[in-house]
């Protein structure tokens, strides 16, 4: 079937080139069609090429650049924030919550402190002038001396040293007191020495030095 369609396309080709060779006229028009034929063809060419083409690799290429970022993203949603700023903002309140409540609690220590600090309160209780005294001890001091303040860290130290002679069982509950008083915040250098008797049935007689320390807190800067 092959063999017999390139016959007849040979035998029309040939046919063709005789009528044109003996038509002048024919030959004419003829070459004008091819001609005009051709042109189109420079024509379409041409345009694909100067217009089409660009326009089609710009396209080509958004596209490709489009499909690589879809699959990119692909299988990832956006999450959604809200959950999470509102968990960030109910810890923020939460801290700014317990922050007021440490500052409250902070003044309110501090007042207690300056309360427990008072010179003249702690004067009463180390001279058991106080109504919760066991003993009073004011009338067995010889001497009060005051030391050298000290500063530490966010405090002040006011030591008072404390001495004279009296019953030794009075003078352990004096101590016992001083223990369980807040204001008397530091009990240091207790040295006791015993008194010659009068081999009588009476309590034991000591001498005794004692250092009280007043603690304040330093004021804020």
């Amino acid at each position: 079937m092959n063999k017999s369609f390139t016959d007849r396309t040979i035998k029309n080709m040939k046919s063709w080139y005789f009528l044109l060779r003996n038509d002048p006229e024919a030959l004419v028009q003829t070459r004008t069609l091819v001609m005009g034929i051709i042109a189109c063809l420079v024509i379409y060419y041409g345009g694909n090429s100067v217009l089409i083409n660009p326009k089609q690799k710009i396209l080509i290429k958004q596209q490709t650049h489009r499909q690589e970022l879809i699959a990119s993203t692909s299988g990832q949603v956006s999450p959604d924030l809200t959950p999470v700023i509102q968990k960030l903002n109910s810890k923020k309140m939460a801290i700014q919550e317990e922050i007021a409540v440490l500052i409250n609690q902070e003044g309110f220590l501090r007042e207690q402190w300056e309360i427990l600090s008072d010179p003249e309160r702690f004067n009463k209780i180390i001279f058991t002038m106080s109504s919760s005294a066991p003993v009073s001890i004011s009338e067995n001091l010889d001497q009060m001396t005051l030391g050298e303040t000290r500063s530490i860290d966010e405090f002040e130290i006011h030591p008072s040293t404390l001495t004279g002679d009296g019953d030794f069982q009075d003078f352990l509950a004096y101590l016992q007191y001083l223990e369980n008083r807040p204001e008397a915040e530091n009990i240091d250098n207790l040295t006791l020495e015993g008194l010659p008797g009068d081999n009588t049935s009476k309590p034991a007689k000591i001498h005794f030095s004692i250092m009280i320390s007043r603690i304040k807190l330093k004021k804020p800067t």
